[in-house]
């Protein structure tokens, strides 16, 4: 569902999916951005746990699960690329 799912990793406690996942803004002309989704393990059920216009992925949780660091292009004009590191709640 809109556009492809990369990067997939699960959570230490294989409860949960971590993914950066493609989306097409069809409003306008060329912009495609990744986000970071969760998708729980058993439900399917997504949740998108960032959505700006970046590019995010290769996510990755800590070994406590509380945790996602992940590559984006946040910084620097999106010409650099750097590892954030987001809490989860």
């Amino acid at each position: 569902d809109n556009g492809p799912h990369l990067n997939p990793v699960f959570s230490p406690d294989n409860n949960k999916i971590a993914y950066a996942r493609r989306k097409l803004d069809l409003s306008s002309y060329n912009e495609v951005n990744y986000n970071i989704w969760i998708a729980d393990a058993k439900t399917g059920e997504e949740i998108p746990i960032n959505g700006e216009e970046q590019t995010d992925w290769n996510p990755v949780f800590s070994p406590d699960g509380k945790k996602i660091a992940y590559v984006t292009n946040r910084s620097g004009e999106f010409k650099h690329y750097n590892i954030w590191m987001l809490y989860l709640k």
